[in-house]
């Protein structure tokens, strides 16, 4: 893929840090573009409907470079080993009144290395959604250099992809991308959080976890953060009318808006002195509605404590 015009600029010394290798030479973090968008009730078919057409739609855009895949439970496969359907027909077919919900990874590269291109979707039981009111979520990333979608493409993307899901709340930017498998990465848990600290744009982003703790609140603000008409309206239930400042755009769905924090995505690197005024302004805009209170998302091997990642979430804040 050759790069595009509009690709987002990483800061030279990040450039020069990725892909972030473990001892044995797995790529294990990166930097991509990502989507990540949680919802309810993700037991009911037509949420499972609109998340077959998204992953259809990231599956065309991508589809020739994903190497392997898993939906349920079980080891990941080679994509050769799937049905063109297999989607489709896990999804129509899967046991929602059980206890596991469904889970779909498509993934470029290793298990053991970060991919450049990914897609998982994660959807709980009936009694969890129904019960406990649990979220279910949906992520998409892929390389910051891909030919079909850069920060416009990846706007209109966000906007159809929230229309048809109807999420409660999203985020899209410039994420840490880790290695898939989750034992590989809990050995870069101290580089992320390094890389995190440094570049305070870049996401930290654990969909599983914090679809657990976002249920009433939002977990922050990125490039692009999405807002059902239901956050808004508690959004305004505290602040009055929405207004936002001049270097924030409103971008309406139906069933909710997306508020863009500039023209793209931009990565600040903080030993540099950058600071990011129009993330500062979108932070002080969501305040009343971002969790204050989220557990660690790192093992013992990382730096991401509960107070720190509660730190990090406030690292714009007013």
């Amino acid at each position: 893929m050759h790069m595009r015009k509009d690709s987002v600029v990483l800061p030279a010394a990040l450039e020069k840090q990725l892909p972030v290798r473990d001892a044995k030479g797995n790529a294990v973090l990166k930097a991509g573009l990502f989507l990540t968008l949680y919802f309810r009730n993700g037991h009911d078919e037509s949420k499972r409907q609109a998340v077959l057409a998204c992953a259809e739609d990231f599956l065309q855009l991508f589809g020739s470079e994903m190497q392997w895949g898993l939906l349920g439970v079980g080891q990941p496969k080679p994509v050769d080993q799937f049905a063109p359907d297999a989607t489709r027909h896990y999804l129509e077919s899967v046991d929602v009144d059980g206890d596991d919900g469904w889970q779909i990874y498509w993934q470029g590269d290793a298990p053991a290395d970060a991919s450049d291109f990914g897609f998982q979707a994660s959807g709980t039981a009936r009694h969890d959604s129904e019960e406990l009111g649990h979220l279910s979520c949906l992520t998409m990333h892929c390389r910051l250099d891909n030919a079909v979608c850069g920060p416009a493409e990846l706007l209109n993307l966000a906007a159809v992809w929230s229309q048809r899901l109807q999420p409660l709340h999203g985020y899209a930017g410039v994420a840490i991308i880790r290695a898939a498998d989750r034992f590989v990465a809990a050995h870069c848990e101290t580089e992320e959080y390094a890389l995190a600290q440094r570049f305070p744009t870049l996401e930290v982003d654990y969909p599983l976890k914090h679809a657990l703790w976002t249920r009433e609140g939002i977990k922050g603000g990125n490039w692009l953060t999405i807002l059902s008409d239901a956050m808004v309206q508690q959004l305004e239930q505290v602040s009055g009318p929405l207004a936002l400042p001049d270097s924030l755009s409103r971008h309406p769905y139906a069933g909710g808006l997306i508020i863009r924090a500039g023209e793209a995505p931009v990565v600040i690197d903080r030993n540099q002195g950058d600071d990011s005024p129009v993330r500062r302004e979108l932070a002080g805009v969501l305040l009343p509605i971002r969790v204050k209170m989220h557990p660690a998302v790192h093992t013992s091997h990382g730096k991401f404590t509960r107070q720190a990642f509660e730190d990090w979430l406030a690292r714009f804040d007013p």
